[in-house]
């Protein structure tokens, strides 16, 4: 579902949609020396920067 999607089904559901919490991420079980710099880009890009990139 897209964020517009989203927002319509918050607004529809109440007054609107104060705040909007995102819950999606990506995790690995190695440790941190056994992992490449590629996944660790990758988590990071997901986890921490993809919240907020400007839409």
């Amino acid at each position: 579902m897209t964020s517009e999607g989203v927002e319509h089904r918050a607004s529809a559901w109440s007054d609107g949609a104060g705040m909007a919490v995102d819950n999606a991420g990506v995790s690995q079980r190695s440790r941190g020396v056994d992992t490449s710099l590629d996944v660790s880009r990758r988590i990071m890009g997901i986890n921490s920067f993809a919240p907020i990139r400007p839409g």
